[in-house]
């Protein structure tokens, strides 16, 4: 299997560092609280990613429209995520409500892993999913960051 070249950008925001990391496909991995300082590689698919999110983290509602590089998940993941990324800014869905809308009703456990294991944070919005009582639930980069995006989005 041949090598993967990936790519990385870093945003600073007001939560901490937010890493991009790219292949020549697309975004494959968005980490919150990137403990790197510096960029490694350049693109033009990775410079557009960095500047889209320097525009969200600036407050303004973008429509991500950087290409993703997905290839590396399951069917009902993607489907998952997918609809995730129909879930409007500043609005929040719970995970029940989810997997309505993703036609597994029954499923809200499946995809409640499906979006822990989301690995583009912010562009495939998995801040804004919530527990069916209202309460915050989990967030794979932690509920500081949460809250932080949430606010961010006047979600909160």
């Amino acid at each position: 299997m041949a090598k993967v070249e990936v790519a990385r950008a870093v945003v600073v925001t007001p939560a901490g560092r937010v890493g991009i990391y790219a292949t020549r496909s697309g975004v494959s991995r968005i980490m919150l609280g990137e403990r790197s300082k510096s960029d490694i590689g350049k693109s033009n698919l990775l410079s557009r990613a960095k500047r889209e999110l320097e525009r969200y983290f600036g407050g303004e509602k973008v429509q991500f429209r950087v290409p993703l590089d997905m290839r590396e998940t399951t069917e009902f993941r993607l489907k998952v995520w997918t609809e995730l990324m129909d879930v409007g800014y500043g609005t929040t869905v719970s995970y029940k409500n989810l997997a309505g809308l993703c036609g597994e009703p029954s499923s809200w456990r499946a995809v409640a892993g499906a979006v822990a294991a989301n690995p583009l944070p912010i562009i495939v919005p998995c801040h804004r999913v919530i527990s069916s009582d209202g309460s915050l639930g989990g967030f794979a980069g932690g509920l500081r960051w949460k809250r932080f995006l949430l606010k961010l989005e006047g979600a909160l």
